[in-house]
């Protein structure tokens, strides 16, 4: 893999790209924290940074309050988005948690989730599943 990730990278100067490892079973990928679970099955969840401070715009930071709410529904529909069943819960625990340390009530948290969970986009049909993924494998006798 070490080889494809600089061969990748010697093919322009303009274009480097970066590259994630697996480390104690999780992996992240853009927002989404993929876990390998003991019985070799996948779970995802929100990913953060270690470096993140989960400060948002605070709700006495006198903003207009459409601008307020859409922190919270932003939030609310990423976790519903991201996390599957099994760390959805974890995840508005958290969130609720960061809406209080930005001054928002959790009457707000919580109709930020009756929203978002009303949105068409966001609910999950439970005939959809995903029975494999598939990696494009493309040998190369080319590496130096």
């Amino acid at each position: 893999m070490d080889h494809f990730f600089q061969h990748l990278n010697n093919q322009s100067p303009y274009i480097k790209f970066t590259m994630e490892q697996e480390f104690d079973g999780c992996l992240p990928f853009l927002d989404v924290l993929i876990l390998k679970n003991d019985d070799s099955s996948f779970s995802h969840q929100v990913f953060r940074k270690k470096n993140h401070t989960e400060q948002y715009l605070n709700v006495s930071f006198h903003h207009f309050p459409t601008q307020n709410l859409g922190v919270l529904n932003t939030l609310a529909t990423r976790a519903l988005r991201i996390s599957d069943g099994k760390n959805l819960e974890k995840e508005k625990a958290h969130l609720f948690n960061v809406f209080v340390d930005n001054d928002y009530s959790r009457n707000q948290g919580l109709l930020a989730f009756l929203k978002a969970s009303q949105c068409p986009k966001v609910k999950k049909n439970p005939k959809d599943k995903v029975l494999g993924v598939h990696i494009l494998f493309i040998q190369s006798y080319r590496f130096k």
